[in-house]
């Protein structure tokens, strides 16, 4: 069964459900990072920041579209919040998150003159 995910408070699993998604981490550090006099690594992490990758479906233009508005939804602008699992707390969270830029590329169409577009992996960087 594919965990849950939520942009902006809608439920986008059947988006992603084949593919599913990943959830890493990234540290920020700070200047205090380096290695001393001894040879030691030290590093200064100010935090720890999740980071979520989202491989897509191959979506009609309706539904990339919903996507599109979903994820630029004023509310939250500049961030997008997603509700999603991750298994670094061993819980479902709701964060923030910055994304990358987004290309469409069309697939696609159908024999139902169906237009279908593969944004291939959307990018997330909890803020």
């Amino acid at each position: 069964m594919a965990k849950t995910i939520q942009i902006n408070g809608v439920d986008c699993t059947e988006w992603f459900k084949d593919k599913g998604y990943s959830v890493g981490e990234m540290k920020i550090t700070g200047s205090n990072s380096g290695v001393t006099l001894a040879g030691t690594r030290e590093e200064d992490v100010i935090a720890v920041k999740d980071v979520i990758s989202l491989p897509l479906e191959a979506l009609s233009e309706a539904d990339t579209h919903a996507l599109m508005t979903l994820i630029r939804d004023d509310q939250n602008a500049p961030y997008t919040s997603i509700y999603y699992y991750s298994v670094n707390y061993g819980t479902y969270r709701s964060a923030l998150f910055t994304r990358e830029e987004m290309t469409n590329k069309h697939l696609f169409t159908s024999n139902k003159s169906v237009d279908y577009y593969d944004e291939n992996t959307l990018n997330f960087t909890e803020k």
